[in-house]
């Protein structure tokens, strides 16, 4: 695999993603959270790290993409997951994760291609409804 490496940042506040070459610093100290958030001037940002795979339509799969698998969609979305030591496909149930209830694959190429991106978590409300939005 010779991808570069990329990111974007979903901004919390505003709601809206950051293409990477969008982002200033105040200094040169490098980031290093690894898609948790961290504050920034009081506004919190989520890293996301393109993965090296597309979809079978080409477009480039990033870190909390949503997905349908033409071979294992069972009607619910699948969410790219950082999971284990590689990326993964997680399913959910009802557009919330289910801990209880968890299946988890590994993403290759071929799954990938057999795949679909259909949004993002944060674009999706997914996100919200984990609660996970900072007070």
């Amino acid at each position: 695999m010779n991808e570069r490496i990329k990111f974007e940042a979903w901004d919390v506040e505003k709601k809206i993603m950051i293409p990477w070459n969008l982002w200033m610093f105040a200094d040169t100290s490098p980031v290093t959270c690894y898609g948790d958030e961290f504050p920034s001037d009081g506004k919190y940002f989520i890293l996301r790290q393109y993965i090296g795979l597309k979809d079978r339509e080409g477009k480039e799969a990033i870190h909390y993409d949503l997905i349908t698998h033409l071979d294992r969609n069972s009607g619910n979305s699948i969410e790219i997951v950082w999971k284990d030591g590689g990326w993964c496909g997680k399913y959910l149930r009802g557009r919330v994760v289910d801990s209880t209830d968890e299946f988890i694959f590994r993403l290759t190429q071929l799954e990938m291609s057999r795949s679909k991106i259909i949004g993002n978590i944060f674009q999706s409300n997914i996100f919200q409804k984990r609660n996970e939005i900072p007070n």
